[in-house]
């Protein structure tokens, strides 16, 4: 069943039912070993403007499919999957900065209005850890950058506001890993940041210090994308000093250590990362001269190797992505 309807039906299924959940639930880990993720790409800024398109990349095949696109126009959102559903939220459509929050459900290629973030916000990051989906800093609307940290609590559908960073940043980004959220980079008064901050979600439940610096990148940037593959996290291109970046690191936890890794084919920022299947895909941006990248490139970290994939069907940047199954 769970391989005819999908893993986002088979998780809801062991959600609702009493009777059937406890022998659902515990299949859940093999199904979703057994079907592959797929990465979508939201929104953004192209060609025609402030954009609500939605594509899929499927691995299996290799190639892109349209999805019916956001309710709204925006840009520089940020998105997360948790509990197989996409969240959209924040961003801009040319105008002060949004609080808006969309779900896309992977299973039915619906959307669906949600309550507004407390704070809007544009430039800001997500990430979902244990399940529950976050959101972290971003510009405000008088341009401030702000440490606001929300999560969005799936039972009330309400939003919820925790510790704040301990620096306020926008075009940051942001992974979990190890049950851990990891910000990284950003700006803040017209400066790029190497600063990288831990927050630990059950720290903040016990009422523990929750927020910690870990080691700062090698390099100052701001709109790179971030991913976490095999327990650690990966910064990908963004800009430091006017320069496109093609540059790849990874810091490791265990060590609360980076090391640079092959730098991917195409420099650029604003564009988006996500994991699947323990390799790192990397898709769209903006490389200077008004350029709307299609690029799709994926990394191996068991080879160290980058392959060039099909392209986009619509070149962007200030785009957001999710991975997710169906």
């Amino acid at each position: 069943v769970g391989h005819a309807a999908g893993l986002s039906a088979a998780r809801r299924w062991a959600e609702a039912s009493r009777g059937e959940g406890a022998r659902v639930r515990p299949v859940l880990p093999a199904l979703s070993a057994a079907l592959a993720p797929e990465l979508y790409v939201i929104g953004g800024f192209g060609q025609d403007g402030w954009l609500s398109a939605v594509e899929r990349f499927e691995p299996v095949t290799g190639s892109w499919v349209s999805l019916p696109p956001m309710p709204s126009r925006r840009a520089d959102c940020a998105a997360a999957a948790a509990g197989g559903r996409i969240y959209v939220v924040g961003g801009t459509c040319g105008g002060p900065p949004l609080a808006v929050a969309e779900r896309f459900s992977p299973a039915t290629s619906l959307w669906k209005a949600l309550p507004p973030m407390r704070g809007a916000r544009a430039g800001c990051a997500a990430a979902a850890v244990r399940g529950r989906l976050y959101v972290v800093g971003g510009q405000g609307c008088t341009g401030q950058p702000l440490p606001l940290l929300e999560c969005f609590e799936e039972g009330p559908g309400a939003w919820r506001e925790l510790p704040p960073m301990p620096s306020g940043r926008h075009g940051c980004c942001a992974a979990a890993s190890g049950g851990r959220l990891y910000v990284a980079g950003g700006r803040r008064g017209g400066r790029h940041l190497a600063l990288c901050e831990r927050f630990d979600p059950v720290a903040a439940e016990e009422g523990s210090e929750a927020w910690a610096a870990v080691q700062p990148m090698p390099v100052r940037r701001a709109e790179c994308a971030a991913a976490a593959s095999g327990g650690c996290l990966y910064v990908l291109g963004g800009i430091a000093g006017g320069q496109f970046l093609a540059r790849v690191d990874r810091y490791d936890p265990a060590s609360d250590s980076w090391q640079s890794v092959p730098s991917m084919p195409s420099r650029r920022k604003d564009c988006v990362a996500g994991c699947l299947a323990g390799r790192l895909y990397v898709v769209g941006g903006f490389a200077g001269s008004w350029q709307h990248l299609s690029a799709c490139e994926r990394y191996d970290p068991s080879t160290g190797a980058w392959e060039v994939l099909p392209p986009m069907p619509t070149g962007r940047w200030d785009c957001t992505a999710a991975v997710a199954w169906r």
